[in-house]
């Protein structure tokens, strides 16, 4: 009979590189394989700041103890990719002991990801808004406005809600974040609002002297006097 190779939505082994809350901290190697988990036990032991499951997806301690070759078999793809396939055809497929899908390391690193790029981004659009309501350095306009103050500080909470609620961001398929790693995502925002706080030096400096100058032709036509350090051109111009 021919055989078809199917991809399995979930996999049957993670290995993972983890830091344990901390991205700055030296990785560690983590090796999960699957079987057959009740929900609560997942929920019970499952660290949802580190993304640690303790011992359940341990090797030893489930129907891998014996090595991939009591469940698996070499195999080839259509395209003469070499793969693992489950012995007992399809119903070993379906039924064979993988993770649960999202929740195993690799998955759970990605909801860390999407949750730091999340936060960056909130706070991005948040810190710039302040930043661009005004030409001046923005410290001086802290509390200048009393509606978006109001509207920040609902933003800061909302952030708080979307990633350290468990109902709210597992909806969302976010994680929460440990301190060092939520600063780090705040610090990138940072960033964005110094860089743009930068350019805003340069535009005063080229705006007041382009001020400058034009109240000095002001002046100049007002009193018919030659405007201090005006230009052959601009009087010219102005005589045109």
């Amino acid at each position: 009979a021919e055989r078809r190779f199917i991809d399995a939505l979930a996999p049957f082994h993670c290995r993972c590189q983890v830091r344990g809350g901390n991205p700055f901290a030296s990785p560690q190697q983590v090796d999960q394989w699957g079987r057959s988990v009740m929900p609560f036990e997942l929920v019970t032991t499952l660290d949802p700041w580190t993304g640690d499951t303790g011992t359940i997806f341990k090797r030893e301690s489930g129907p891998w103890s014996d090595g991939e070759l009591t469940l698996l078999e070499p195999c080839v793809d259509g395209k003469g990719v070499e793969r693992w396939c489950w012995k007992g055809g399809e119903e070993a497929a379906v039924d064979g002991p993988r993770l649960p899908q999202g929740r195993n390391c690799a998955a759970y690193g990605a909801q860390v990801g999407q949750s730091m790029s999340y936060v960056t981004i909130h706070m991005g659009e948040l810190l710039t808004l302040l930043s661009f309501r005004t030409d001046g350095m923005l410290f001086y306009h802290l509390t200048t406005n009393p509606v978006y103050g109001g509207f920040f500080v609902f933003n800061l909470i909302c952030l708080g809600v979307f990633i350290y609620s468990p109902t709210v961001s597992g909806v969302l398929g976010l994680a929460p974040l440990t301190p060092i790693r939520f600063l780090t995502s705040v610090a990138f925002a940072l960033v964005l609002v110094t860089l743009n706080e930068c350019v805003k030096i340069a535009y005063r400096l080229k705006t007041n002297a382009m001020n400058a100058e034009l109240s000095a032709l002001a002046l100049h036509k007002a009193t018919g006097l030659a405007p201090p350090g005006s230009s052959d051109k601009m009087l010219a111009d102005d005589k045109a």
